[in-house]
């Protein structure tokens, strides 16, 4: 109180007009905001809308899809009815009025994937699948993405399909025709026969090679089930398909996939490992036309992935070896390899981050 009387009239004055000016701010900001009301980033709205249909099947789980693989889906103007949702021009005055939405649920394996879909007129959820396809150029030479048919297939030895999954890094191998994105495990720890069973046509424990009855296969289950390694929120991202177990042999030139997905598992299975196909098609030298050739390591980013690790396809000459790779061989199933587990990622998947190179991954959360 002694320094306020002190203190010069002028100064006072001062003062009293910079506190008011203050204040009347403050009023001012509070009126503003209360009659513009919130402008909420797209990306709060999109929270929102993912809540309020979190919420909504929670009270409502009998409306969720019963079969793996199945989807439904909810309009925001129902979640707004039904009271977990409030207009979106609630939550920004300006652009809301011009948005709508929905949110989509997948059963993936038993476990829900929730993916919002907010449509405005400057801004669009933007799914994983699109983001690669718009920031990466197709090519048709040299390293990069590759249209192959109604599929995008990453070529060459330096290619940016680098994505951060359940803590660990993968590799992008292709995106199919559905948008689904296939995933290659780069580092793996876990090391199997692809089968060490005895086998009645050879008399010795060579093993099987029909993977739906393999050591791989029980290998892999329980790797998709280690809880250390998955999270049910990761699990709820992978979409299971049945995978292509058609044998064939080293020498055949028909590498576009048909002679190994002429045969199908007869279930689905949210793991599995690469087509023999899929690991010799990255390469870009025109040398490589049969599963065998050495030059299927040229110029393949594969090489560098792989150390001594099973494919999923097997010798059609006999009931007892399978392919293996880097280099391809063929050998038999009894012997112990690394399995680099394959998956596809749900179509339906939001981007979040990422550029797909080796310092800057895609993020799948």
């Amino acid at each position: 109180m002694k320094f306020w009387k002190n203190l010069d009239s002028s100064i006072k004055r001062l003062i009293i007009i910079a506190i008011s000016l203050i204040a009347l701010l403050i009023i001012f900001f509070v009126v503003a905001s209360i009659i513009i009301g919130k402008n909420e980033s797209y990306e709060k709205i999109e929270e929102r809308l993912l809540n309020a249909a979190i919420s909504y099947y929670g009270k409502n789980k009998e409306l969720l899809p019963k079969q793996d693989g199945n989807e439904v889906s909810i309009d925001a103007a129902e979640l707004v009815s039904e009271g977990y949702l409030k207009e979106f021009e609630k939550y920004n005055k300006q652009e809301g009025p011009n948005c709508n939405g929905q949110v989509f649920v997948v059963n993936n394996n038993g476990h829900y994937l929730y993916m919002p879909n907010l449509v405005c007129s400057k801004y669009k959820t933007t799914t994983l699948t699109n983001k690669i396809l718009s920031q990466q150029k197709v090519v048709t030479e040299g390293n990069g993405l590759y249209q192959v048919g109604n599929e995008y297939v990453y070529r060459g030895e330096f290619v940016n399909n680098y994505v951060m999954f359940a803590s660990q890094m993968w590799r992008i191998l292709k995106i199919d025709s559905g948008g689904y994105i296939k995933l290659l495990q780069e580092v793996s720890k876990t090391q199997s026969p692809f089968d060490d069973r005895y086998n009645i046509k050879i008399d010795r424990e060579y093993g099987i090679n029909n993977y739906e009855v393999s050591r791989a296969k029980e290998a892999l289950n329980a790797f998709y089930n280690d809880n250390e390694i998955f999270t049910d929120e990761d699990r709820s991202k992978i979409a299971s398909q049945n995978l292509c177990i058609g044998k064939r042999t080293g020498n055949e030139k028909v590498n576009d996939g048909s002679l190994e997905c002429k045969t199908m598992t007869k279930e689905k299975y949210p793991l599995g490992l690469i087509q023999l196909n899929e690991a010799i098609n990255p390469s870009i030298d025109a040398n490589c036309k049969t599963p065998l050739s050495t030059s299927c390591s040229n110029y393949n980013y594969l090489n560098d992935v792989f150390g001594n690790a099973w494919t999923l396809t097997a010798n059609s000459k006999n009931t007892y070896e399978a392919f293996s790779v880097f280099a391809p061989d063929i050998t038999r199933c009894s012997r112990g390899k690394k399995l680099h587990a394959t998956l596809y990622l749900s179509n339906r998947l939001m981007y979040t981050s990422g550029t797909g190179t080796e310092e800057d991954p895609y993020v799948i959360g």
